[in-house]
């Protein structure tokens, strides 16, 4: 069940200090903030037994979900009640009542008014079992021995609201007011757990996703029925959770551990299991005191010494305190039913209930000769000292108490669950164990959910050895979210990181269940999550978006930048972001932009509202957001270097991924070192990429940007079907020496096998036989028999698949020209980088995230500012093909106007995107930038260092200075003062300046972003390359549409093939438009 990682929320501040965590994966294995607030909050250990409220930037877990999801999983949960509650009136209606002495009580059914009648009649099937325990305490107190096993919170909630209940419907019993009392009270508050645990599982799991399925398997699993009557299941569950919750909030605080400890005393108060939840919170200080972070910010275990005693005394003393605050409820009441039994006898205790009671031989108050636990009352044990021996007593609770060959049925009835359990912590284990990292690094990023398997564990183990099985069901779906996430996972049909067998990881009668119940709840819970994700808020009318319209009317589009920073001396640090690569430090410098904190954190709000972040970790997981294909979409499961199980279809891919890296790399140091040859024994020289798009225009890019790693042969592209490409490219090179790389996938994309039969043709003229073939030319396809008719060895044919998009499949087997060209060592560098990139977008907050943070100002130009285009600026001349490849990737991917529900965009969506490199453009475009009329967003991007430093560095310090003085000048501009007196300080006369003036004025305001790279290598062009695609992503998400399809690229090749046909025909064409029929004759009658 191990799964991508899904990470828990990283922190990531200015100076480019970024912490990695996971949770039970890890998106991991998906409004969320991270445990590594750990690496934060140890580094006030040392003070934290006076912790205050200024710890709060420890941590920050705000996990934010739209309303509107909680509107709808709201109805699902009150929807899964009233279904509940249906059912079980049909069947006490159809079947025979389960009788057992067990539960027997007083009998309450002599003088039944109407209202207890309809009661009975409509939810009397609800008050079965142990209600009958808590209904008689609530009546009665507590009036014989057995019923010590039962905690007071619940019976006293029954007594207090039952007699409201019961002066309000006047006549009723008290008995069956109760009833009533319970069944409501605990259907209202099963439906506040299920937001808590929506919130919960959401703050473990980072995926809104498992969130949404952990709340319908908390609706419709077999034990939910126990919610719903009158039973302690939902008291203890809100309790539970919601101190979780609040534990997990800022969990190094001192306020949060007492608060939490609060809560779990309401926990403890009901159910004895409850005093587990001290765990938690030890959990927490465990790890204060052993970790600490070293002078370069590592996490690193503590020294022995004075100091680290210190912290373990502390932190001792605090979780004696806390668990002091959880018992003091309980350990008070224990000591007044101790009072009662132990000294006085039953004479408070009503006549029925005494004559009830001496004829089942109940042992009551004051018989001393059979209370033995009396002699040993006191503090010395977690418990009252009569709760472990009525639990041997009455409850058949102690070692192996329970295995009996009478009880095989309930061990049996348990086992599905209890097995799922052990299936996910195995998972958990494996997570652990597997991770590479240091082991501080690893306990840190698994602190939020290492206490919750071990809690779960622990419990379906005393239920095995210790206690009546079959309650341990309704314990483990009672008492965390463990079970939860890990049936959600198996419905999202993710693996184990290690594979075992089904038959090996889940018992039989497991097995049956999952394929019996949890399948079909699989079906029908994602289609419900699905529903939940489509029911998209049209993007006009999303209130985030209504937000960011209102900023822009009142006062946004007349902000003035030049303003903003003489107002802010510190906009550079705020608006500014550092990412620490292999290769040095990048920069993002967004501050020369049209926004301030109010609309920044509008646009995050945006972000938010849209589901970003669960649409990207629905990416990242192998879902098939690539809708109208039915496609995965995982192109990051290419560069996926932490080799962390991604699955699609139930697969794990990334083991056909790297097998496919490694024939990559075979291939290429056989064509290096010159063990590859050619027909004439002469080593390979030259290699031609013959593709077209995504096939063409990345490769193409990569290999100018990193020309000055080249290790391999020269290599050339080919992609129009213009003769004259190919023709051109056959003029530089030697068949004798001359690779051919054809990619395409379904080897008959028109262009590409054409210019392929081309090439094939020109060899054989001096190659003279067609065995030589093999030799020479190379398939990036996945038809087998298509290649081989071509005459391809099938060895010599490197796959990809459905799930890489033609514009993101560089990182794919369609790179091989780039890995020829500059060696697969570097080629793996360029995937680590776009990895650090993919790691980064996956795990950051997104108000550190940069393609978030590109994407959203680039919705706020297009879609508020009225912006069409956006202009890439490389001031680098290796990167002189970036704009035009991402023409490609923005404009293929958002160039749409149907939303995914299928209706028509009533606002813009994909600018317009071209560049050249400076300081090229500076003499081409430039003026239209600095004083056109449209506002063109420009992205800036330079290298720190040259990998050309001739003259000393001079031509990169000029190219520096331009780029530096260009978005300065494109910020200030220059004013109508400023230009005057440029214009005389150079002589003009006055008329001549009144002439010219407007003119020399510059608006500026003009927005840019600049990102700073320590250097063009394969890491850092990686992680650039990774960006951009995200920022894509991201803003096709916000404008609602499918990034990943291009059937605009579909109708012209559809109807070029008819017009192919009309060409070779001679006769006159009239079947067309008269503009279509009038080219096409004329072009016949001059060809």
């Amino acid at each position: 069940m191990a799964r991508p990682r899904r990470r828990l929320r990283t922190n990531e501040s200015n100076d480019g200090h970024q912490s990695q965590s996971s949770s039970f994966s890890n998106r991991r294995d998906s409004d969320k903030r991270s445990s590594t607030a750990v690496d934060e909050g140890i580094e006030r250990v040392s003070d934290i037994s006076t912790s205050t409220d200024d710890e709060s930037e420890i941590i920050d877990q705000k996990g934010v979900i739209d309303e509107k999801i909680f509107k709808f999983v709201a109805k699902e949960l009150i929807f899964s009640r009233i279904v509940l509650l249906c059912f079980q009136f049909v069947f006490t209606k159809v079947m025979r009542e389960w009788k057992t002495d067990a539960f027997k009580g007083i009998p309450t059914d002599n003088e039944l008014t109407t209202k207890d009648s309809v009661i009975k009649s409509a939810i009397g099937g609800l008050a079965n079992w142990d209600s009958v325990h808590f209904l008689h305490v609530a009546e009665h107190g507590y009036t014989w021995e057995s019923e010590l096993a039962f905690f007071p919170l619940f019976p006293s909630v029954l007594r207090i609201l039952g007699t409201i209940v019961q002066n309000v419907l006047d006549p009723i019993s008290l008995h069956y007011a109760m009833i009533l009392v319970g069944v409501v009270v605990n259907n209202v508050v099963f439906v506040l757990t299920g937001l808590v645990l929506l919130h919960l599982v959401h703050k473990l799991t980072d995926s809104l996703k498992e969130a949404l399925i952990s709340v319908y398997i908390f609706c419709w699993n077999p034990a939910s029925v126990f919610f719903s009557s009158v039973y302690t299941e939902s008291i203890y569950s809100f309790a539970t959770f919601s101190g979780m919750l609040y534990l997990y909030k800022n969990p190094y605080n001192t306020v949060n551990q007492l608060v939490s400890a609060l809560i779990f005393s309401i926990s403890l108060m009901t159910r004895s299991n409850g005093l587990l939840n001290i765990g938690y919170i030890g959990f927490v200080l465990l790890l204060q005191t052993i970790l600490r972070k070293d002078s370069n910010g590592k996490l690193v275990f503590e020294h022995f010494h004075i100091n680290f005693l210190k912290k373990i005394f502390v932190s001792f003393l605090l979780l004696l305190f806390y668990l002091l605050v959880m018992e003091l409820p309980l350990r008070t009441f224990g000591f007044v039913i101790e009072d009662r039994f132990c000294s006085t006898k039953a004479s408070y205790i009503k006549k029925e209930v005494l004559d009830f009671a001496k004829s089942r031989s109940m042992i009551m108050p004051g018989d001393l000769s059979n209370l033995s636990w009396c002699n040993s009352k006191g503090l010395s044990t977690l418990f009252p000292s009569y709760y472990s021996v009525v639990q041997e007593k009455y409850w058949d609770v102690g070692f192996l108490g329970y295995w009996q060959f009478r009880k095989i049925p309930f061990f049996l009835m348990a086992s599905p669950t209890l097995a799922f359990i052990f299936y996910g912590f195995f998972d958990l284990l494996c997570d652990l164990t597997l991770d590479k990292r240091r082991l501080e690094e690893v306990i840190s990023d698994k602190s939020m959910v290492i206490p919750f398997g071990v809690h779960s564990l622990f419990i379906t183990f005393a239920g095995i050895f210790v206690y009546n099985v079959e309650v341990s069901t309704r314990l483990l779906y009672s008492s965390s979210p463990f079970i939860y996430i890990v049936l959600a996972r198996i419905m999202s049909r993710q693996t184990p990181k290690i594979k075992v067998p089904d038959d090996l990881l889940v018992p039989p009668l497991p097995f049956l269940f999952n394929y019996a119940l949890v399948r079909p709840l699989h079906f029908l819970m994602l289609r419900k999550v699905e529903m939940a994700a489509a029911n998209e808020t049209a993007l006009k009318t999303d209130a985030a978006f209504k937000h960011l319209q209102s900023l822009y009317d009142n006062g946004g589009k007349d902000l003035k930048m030049i303003d903003l920073f003489n107002g802010d001396p510190k906009r550079f640090e705020k608006y500014s972001k550092h990412l620490k690569t292999v290769d040095g430090e990048i920069l993002f410098d967004f501050s020369k932009n049209l926004i301030n904190d109010e609309i920044f954190q509008g646009l995050l709000e945006l972000a938010k509202s849209r589901n970003v972040e669960g649409f990207r970790d629905a990416m990242f997981n192998g879902g098939k957001i690539n809708f109208t294909e039915n496609r995965a979409v995982l192109h990051v499961a290419l560069r996926n270097r932490s080799n962390r199980p991604i699955v699609v279809d139930g697969q794990d891919v990334t083991p056909k991924v790297n097998a496919v890296l490694d024939h990559m790399k075979d291939f290429c140091g056989r064509v290096i070192s010159g063990e590859w040859k050619g027909y004439t024994g002469e080593k390979i020289k030259d290699v031609v990429n013959i593709g077209i798009g995504g096939s063409d225009l990345g490769p193409l890019m990569v290999t100018e940007a990193l020309k000055n790693y080249q290790v391999g042969p020269n290599v050339h592209f080919v992609s129009n079907v213009d003769g004259t490409h190919i023709a051109e490219i056959l003029r530089k090179v030697r068949p004798e020496t001359t690779l051919f790389i054809i990619a395409s996938k379904t080897f008959t994309t028109q262009e590409t096998i054409t210019n392929a039969e081309s090439a094939k043709e020109w060899f054989l003229e001096n190659a003279k036989d067609g065995s030589y073939v093999a030799k020479h030319f190379v398939a990036l396809s996945t038809n087998g028999p298509k290649v081989r008719e071509f005459g391809i060895d099938e060895a010599n044919m490197f796959e990809f698949w459905d799930w890489v998009g033609g514009r993101y499949s560089l990182w794919s087997a369609i790179g091989l020209s780039i890995a020829v060209h500059i060696g697969f060592d570097n080629f793996e560098k360029l995937l680590e980088g776009a990895h650090f990139m993919d790691t980064h977008f996956l795990e950051t907050p997104i108000e550190a995230n940069i393609p978030v943070i590109m994407a959203l100002l680039g919705v706020w130009y297009i879609n508020f500012f009225g912006a069409e285009t956006h202009a890439l600026l490389p001031y680098d001349q290796y990167l002189h093909r970036f704009a035009a490849y991402f023409q490609q990737g923005d404009m293929e991917s958002n160039g749409k106007y149907i939303t995914r529900n299928g209706s028509r965009v009533n606002y813009s969506t994909g600018p317009i995107v071209w560049g050249e490199p400076g300081t090229n453009g500076q003499h081409a475009f430039y003026q239209l930038i600095h004083q056109g009329t449209r506002l063109i967003p420009a992205d800036f991007i330079a290298p720190v260092k040259t990998l050309n430093p001739i003259r000393n560095g001079l031509h990169h310090t000029i190219l520096l200075a331009n780029f530096l003085a260009q978005t300065e000048a494109l910020m200030k501009g220059k004013s109508p003062n400023e230009a005057e007196k440029e214009l005389r300080g150079s002589g003009l006369s006055d008329e001549n300046v009144k002439e010219i003036l407007p003119h020399k004025v510059f608006e500026g305001n003009r927005p840019t972003n600049s990102i700073v790279l320590p250097k063009v290598t394969p890491f850092t062009l990686g992680t650039l390359i990774a960006g951009y695609e995200h920022k894509i992503f991201v803003q096709g998400i916000i404008w609602n549409i499918n990034s990943f399809d291009q059937w605009g690229v579909e109708l012209g090749k559809q109807l070029a093939k008819v017009i192919q046909g009309e060409l070779e025909n001679k006769s006159p064409i009239n079947s067309h438009d008269s503009s279509t029929n009038g080219l096409i004759n004329f072009i016949k009658q001059h060809s």
